[in-house]
């Protein structure tokens, strides 16, 4: 396998895309218009004519380019039909700058000799195959309790609304919105808007009595995975337990269907006891960054 370096520019879309598209292990985030949207300027590995690919997002300060998670993206990884598990260490092996942070799945393996530290992180997910009925017998403490606050409350989910509601509310009510500069809430709306556009994603709403929002998930995916982009709460959607209904709903319309929901963008307080207490399994996956960073990434503290 031959693996080259290529600028945004050389990236063949239509070969990415289709590749994407058809390989087993793609991802709604590897997909070039994703890619686009979340770190413009974002580079390549390709093995081949496109038989496998690895996207570099792509910083640089004064010259020096260096390879860093952009926001809205659970991981990267290589992807195509015919790679095994030492092909992955490979294309690691030929990044050519050096990163500062790149998460991965669990499943590829970092070979002592690549020169990187890695770390483990925590996320979690939800097989969605069983019936809702058993889904929901799964609820646990909190978020029993929590969800029968909500409904007496007289709280109701919506689903499809409009992007452009949704990051208005993250950015006026959310928490969330409160650790986002500009360009996130730029890339944020850009995000929501084409994730509808292209038929892989959807926002759902909660809102209460007086027909406020009072929480918000953007919900994207392909291949039989579903991740939580972004969504938040309010403290009038925190107080009245929003998020417990908002993903009840969501479960009750998607269950039985051969998927898994990844709760990665999701922020809320304690979110491992939440994820727990709806009957979602932890699910590691790893954190690397270059075992040596060079004197001017050290100096703005990268």
């Amino acid at each position: 396998m031959k693996i080259r370096y290529i600028e945004n520019s050389a990236v063949d879309l239509e070969l990415w895309d289709a590749l994407v598209r058809d390989s087993f292990n793609g991802s709604v985030f590897m997909s070039s218009w994703f890619l686009d949207i979340v770190c413009d300027g974002w580079a390549a590995l390709v093995a081949d004519n496109y038989k496998a690919v690895l996207p570099l997002p792509l910083k640089n300060i004064l010259g020096t380019n260096y390879v860093l998670m952009p926001w809205f993206m659970k991981w990267l990884k290589p992807v195509g039909n015919d790679l095994v598990r030492n092909d992955m260490g490979l294309f690691l092996s030929e990044i050519p700058f050096p990163v500062v942070r790149m998460d991965l799945p669990a499943c590829v393996s970092l070979d002592g000799g690549l020169g990187v530290r890695a770390s483990t992180k925590q996320g979690f997910k939800l097989d969605l195959i069983r019936s809702y009925s058993r889904n929901r017998a799964a609820y646990r403490g909190l978020f029993r309790a929590s969800l029968v606050r909500a409904i007496a409350g007289g709280l109701s989910v919506q689903s499809g609304i409009s992007p452009l509601a949704f990051v208005e509310f993250m950015l006026r009510d959310a928490v969330l919105g409160e650790k986002m500069n500009q360009d996130l809430i730029a890339i944020l709306r850009n995000l929501a808007v084409n994730c509808v556009r292209y038929k892989v994603g959807i926002v759902y709403g909660v809102y209460d009595r007086a027909n406020a929002l009072c929480a918000a998930v953007l919900f994207a995916g392909s291949h039989n995975q579903f991740f939580v982009i972004c969504g938040a709460a309010n403290a009038k959607g925190l107080e009245t337990g929003a998020m417990y209904l908002l993903f009840d709903y969501f479960l009750e319309y998607h269950s039985e269907l051969n998927i898994t929901l990844d709760l990665f963008g999701l922020d809320l307080p304690n979110l491992a006891n939440f994820a727990g207490d709806l009957g979602a399994a932890a699910q590691p996956y790893l954190s690397f960054k270059s075992a040596k960073l060079p004197w001017l990434l050290k100096l703005f503290n990268v």
